[in-house]
């Protein structure tokens, strides 16, 4: 029964994946209507790469979008909402991969009999046995450690700062909040210093996985290595994860926003008119002289 539910889960998460693919590829997001047209001598059609026309001979002709920073306002707002989905996706998994304790664990490889696993990351170290009952020492001095380990949690914290301020930013920057008012152009700057923060959160975290991995890999490929040996632990995936995530969405918003101020909306203070400068003009109307005296009227 569990293999049949397996394979049901695949066939539609293929068929999900598929359908997700025809329909990025497919032309007709959205058409031109033809309400109200008697007659219609041709049809416009959009997605999200191109826009095309079509006459009633059947030619049609497709242009690309010429550049991503001159796409629809409404098409900006939503690839500034995914960019931040991004960002705080990235963000979040940062917050997990900190704490996990499996950011490296100790190599079973030659071992015929293992009593014990031995588990770090960048505060502790651990040890579990084989009936399950596991111990955790927080390693006693910061000048004790080693450098690379001092470097990587400097970077991590660094990497959750930088992606507190890009949420923060982003927040305030998108189109899709009131914050900043109509003035796209400022939003748009404070967006862009959004997208900087989580490419800076990406930096951080990718060179402090990336730096701690290489020592792992470099201690277990060493055949004079007297101490233990270790392996990449589930951590140090969900912070290359949530490095990649916080890079795409920091592009994407640096991308999406818009730093011109070309189309700025510029609020017009309402002036009504003044009676002031009417009241010369009527008067003047009315006390003009007439070439007929006031006998002539009957």
């Amino acid at each position: 029964m569990i293999e049949i539910v397996e394979i049901v889960g695949l066939f539609l998460g293929f068929g999900g994946w598929i359908t997700a693919m025809v329909s990025l590829q497919d032309e007709y997001w959205k058409e031109s209507t033809t309400e109200g047209s008697v007659i219609t001598t041709s049809t416009i059609y959009e997605n999200l790469w191109m826009s095309c026309a079509s006459d009633s001979t059947g030619i049609y002709n497709c242009r690309d979008f010429p550049s991503l920073l001159a796409l629809p306002g409404e098409m900006n707002a939503i690839v500034e909402g995914f960019a931040l989905f991004l960002g705080f996706l990235g963000w979040l998994m940062v917050g997990i991969a900190l704490p996990n304790r499996n950011w490296k664990v100790s190599s079973v490889d030659g071992n015929v009999i293992t009593t014990s696993t031995i588990y770090e990351n960048l505060w502790m170290s651990c040890a579990t046995d084989s009936t399950g009952v596991h111990n955790c020492r927080d390693f006693p001095s910061l000048l004790a450690l080693n450098g690379y380990i001092q470097a990587s949690r400097a970077l991590m914290i660094a990497a959750i700062v930088f992606g507190t301020f890009g949420l923060v930013a982003a927040l305030a920057g998108i189109q899709c909040t009131k914050v900043g008012g109509e003035n796209y152009a400022l939003k748009g700057r404070i967006a862009a210093i959004g997208g900087v923060f989580f490419i800076l959160q990406g930096l951080c975290t990718m060179v402090a996985i990336s730096w701690y991995a290489a020592n792992i890999t470099q201690q277990f490929f060493d055949e004079f290595y007297p101490g233990t040996k270790y392996e990449i632990g589930e951590g140090l995936y969900i912070g290359w994860s949530s490095a990649i995530l916080a890079l795409c969405g920091g592009g994407c918003l640096m991308c999406a926003c818009k730093l011109d101020t070309a189309d700025e909306k510029r609020p017009y203070a309402y002036q009504p008119s003044s009676r002031a400068n009417l009241r010369p003009a009527t008067v003047g109307s009315q006390t003009a002289p007439s070439q007929y005296g006031r006998n002539v009227y009957v």
